[in-house]
């Protein structure tokens, strides 16, 4: 079975991380790297992985680099005051795409954090 295996921020520090640690269990060529700017992912474009540009606050650029992705990690947001808009505009995008599984960082010790994203 072919599975494409995307991340959402793909050069932020944590996006990065997991990219690196997902293609040493995973062909790069099944994992797909959304990013703001192609140029800061040239390396994991070097090892095969598909980059696609997408923005959280840009819906409009979720939907067709959702497509075809059937496990996408969502690596939380951090503009204050936008994440919520953000994270439900890429859950909105992966509905329409039929993503069939769909995790997120969420933060720290989520269980007892006051931080509304802990919800």
């Amino acid at each position: 079975m072919f599975i494409m295996i995307a991340n959402t921020d793909a050069t932020c520090q944590l996006g990065r991380f997991v990219m690196n640690k997902i293609s040493l269990r995973h062909d790069p060529s099944q994992l797909i790297a959304f990013v703001r700017n192609p140029a800061n992912a040239e390396d994991l474009k070097t090892k095969g992985v598909d980059i696609r540009i997408a923005g959280y606050s840009a819906p409009h650029t979720l939907d067709s680099a959702i497509a075809g992705v059937e496990k996408l990690l969502l690596i939380s947001g951090n503009e204050v005051g936008k994440w919520l808009t953000q994270h439900t505009n890429v859950v909105n995008a992966a509905k329409n795409s039929g993503v069939k599984v769909l995790a997120y960082t969420s933060v720290l010790n989520a269980d007892n954090s006051t931080l509304p994203m802990a919800e």
